[in-house]
């Protein structure tokens, strides 16, 4: 099974013509045989059109790559957000729409997030659906002003788990800014269940943390029943291992509710859920909020989300992860999903986000390939792909 995530929104995008977009699938196709082709959003029907006929005449299954919690068509109303812990709605990444959550729990947002899907399942125009942005906005940057929700809807549904967000701000604020509390709260932050023993025990943020977790998990039931209801297939896309806790997602409970899952091991992506981008951003905050230094914090999170990182800021950004600590991560998926794990392997060349080199790339696919998954999600937009790299991901995996 191969995937291939195809024009995301940008402005360029609406000014594509068929011709064009259809051209570079061809020579995709000659290059690479995809077994699915996920159409980005808020794409022009002209291009949608084509893009169908495209795959019913060579049997590809035509996924809409759709962004379930983050809306994209106007900025989500600041009451429907998810809200941090000082009461403020939580801003996108780079304050961009399509990256600023809805809370899954407001009753009004969960009406818009079922309102849009129900849009795209009744054009019919899909053989399924592929669920992204099904999280919590990264509180990476700054756990405490990015982490999410603490609105009155996820406070009335957390009295159901006799959860008091009372005292989880009590328990949050008094460890603000107390380095004897770090290691404990990014342990809470990276799992359930802690890979060492806390020193110093947080245990309604513990407890806060599962909350969010069954939160995605119930929102994602629902929504799955609808689109199985029309007898329609679902991808899920997720956060590597590692960091997926830290946004919601507990891969134990959502990947079996879908028919295969994406985990995003971009261990080379300096962006939204590329592994150096949210280590490091964890990393300037662990410096700004401590005396530590860089060897102590990189061994501090290594430590709590249970992963090999370089041992310098400048390794971690220029080269991000070892081959074998990508691989490392697609093994704990495929060991913990009944479901298809697809690795989700960036080819995408994007200046300042994304830069890459064939040796690395090959490297890489080869430890990937060691570990077994049940296919490759080629990453993320196939427009920003050189296409000699599909040549070398098909030389390496055939």
């Amino acid at each position: 099974m191969i995937t291939i995530q195809y024009l995301e929104p940008a402005p360029e995008t609406a000014s594509l013509q068929p011709d064009e977009v259809i051209l570079k699938l061809q020579q995709a196709l000659d290059r690479l045989p995809f077994t699915h082709l996920l159409i980005g959003w808020e794409i022009p029907e002209r291009i949608l059109e084509a893009c169908k006929k495209f795959t019913e005449q060579y049997a590809i299954k035509f996924l809409r790559w759709h962004p379930l919690l983050t809306y994209n068509q106007e900025p989500i109303d600041p009451a429907l957000r998810v809200i941090n812990l000082y009461n403020q709605p939580i801003s996108g990444f780079q304050n961009l729409p399509e990256f600023t959550f809805f809370c899954p729990n407001h009753p009004e947002a969960r009406e818009r997030i079922l309102a849009n899907l129900s849009v795209q399942i009744q054009t019919g125009l899909y053989d399924g659906f592929f669920l992204d942005r099904i999280r919590y906005p990264s509180p990476s940057t700054d756990p405490y002003r990015y982490l999410g929700c603490f609105c009155l809807s996820c406070q009335e549904i957390a009295r159901d788990f006799n959860l008091d967000f009372v005292n989880v701000r009590s328990e949050l604020l008094q460890a603000e800014h107390k380095a004897q509390f770090l290691p404990s709260f990014l342990r809470y932050l990276a799992a359930a269940q802690p890979h060492h023993p806390a020193v110093q025990p947080l245990p309604e943020f513990q407890r806060f943390m599962r909350f969010r977790s069954q939160s995605i998990t119930a929102i994602l039931k629902e929504v799955i029943a609808e689109i199985k209801g029309k007898n329609l297939e679902v991808g899920l896309d997720a956060f590597s291992p590692s960091l997926a806790y830290m946004v919601g997602q507990n891969l134990d409970e959502i990947t079996p509710l879908a028919d295969w899952t994406k985990v995003m091991s971009y261990a080379h992506t300096m962006g939204p859920a590329g592994i150096p981008y949210e280590l490091s951003q964890l990393a300037q905050f662990i410096k700004q909020s401590t005396l530590w230094d860089e060897r102590e914090i990189l061994t501090a999170l290594s430590h709590a989300f249970d992963l090999e990182i370089p041992d310098m800021f400048e390794k971690l950004i220029r080269a991000g992860l070892s081959p074998s600590s990508l691989a490392k991560e697609v093994e704990r998926a495929v060991q913990r999903s009944p479901k298809p794990i697809l690795a989700g392997i960036e080819l995408v060349e994007i200046p300042g986000v994304a830069t890459l080199d064939n040796i690395q790339i090959e490297q890489d696919l080869q430890a990937v390939k060691a570990v077994h998954p049940d296919g490759i999600a080629i990453s993320w937009d196939l427009w920003h792909i050189p296409l000699e790299r599909l040549e070398l991901f098909r030389r390496i995996w055939s």
